[in-house]
């Protein structure tokens, strides 16, 4: 995954915007074991649309790590 990609909330398919969001940026997480991960900073659609892009990449979108791509996020259109 990366800045750019699509990604899609599997549980919220049939949702307005099919649940599909933007990664908008990416960062290193250090979890308490001390290993650390790659987390992504998603804006999703149906936020984007309520607040802006400016808004809900300020201060709406989430941050996400590998745990969550496993069994709820999927790529759905990779950024060239």
């Amino acid at each position: 995954m990366k800045i750019g990609d699509m990604v899609q909330y599997v549980h919220h398919s049939s949702w307005e915007h099919s649940g599909l969001g933007i990664i908008t940026d990416q960062k290193e997480a250090f979890l308490r074991s001390g290993e650390t991960i790659l987390a992504f900073q998603i804006a999703w659609f149906d936020v984007v649309e309520e607040y802006g892009w400016n808004e809900t990449i300020m201060n709406h979108a989430g941050w996400y790590d590998d745990a969550d791509f496993e069994k709820d996020i999927k790529l759905f259109v990779e950024a060239l």
